[in-house]
């Protein structure tokens, strides 16, 4: 994963989407013949169709912003084609108030699989994304 300034791309407001979450593992290395990577615009739209599938998370958007914050979707670091792409895209989602933003999770897109991981902000701790659902379902925020 790259670290380094926060590029933000753009406060993207959540739209709905199918959800479709791969199989394989975020960290397992990809076939020979696989060299082409998603870009950060790509990972953006995986994390919001998944997120927009989610009744959960649709509630919750709708409380956020009955109480006047907005909902964000934002990349985190650089989206620059002349540079080598990470493996990792990294994706924040949380509120945005007026004068400060609230993390919610911090999802982990790969770049080559597609495969979704997400990683608590309290306990730091890396989630596979059907994990993440199943607790998300259980305790919804």
């Amino acid at each position: 994963m790259r670290h380094g300034r926060v590029g933000l791309i753009g406060l993207v407001m959540l739209l709905g989407g199918a959800c479709g979450a791969s199989e394989r593992g975020h960290l397992a290395d990809p076939p020979a013949e696989e060299t082409a990577r998603m870009s950060g615009d790509q990972a953006l739209d995986r994390v919001m169709d998944a997120l927009g599938a989610l009744p959960e998370v649709t509630a919750l958007r709708a409380r956020i912003e009955a109480a006047g914050a907005r909902f964000v979707v934002m990349l985190e670091g650089d989206d620059d084609p002349a540079v080598d792409r990470p493996r990792v895209w990294q994706i924040y989602v949380g509120e945005s108030h007026p004068d400060h933003l609230v993390r919610l999770w911090a999802f982990n897109v790969d770049a080559v699989t597609g495969a979704l991981t997400v990683t608590d902000p309290v306990t730091l701790e890396d989630l596979s994304f059907e994990r993440w659902r199943e607790q998300l379902a259980a305790s919804p925020p």
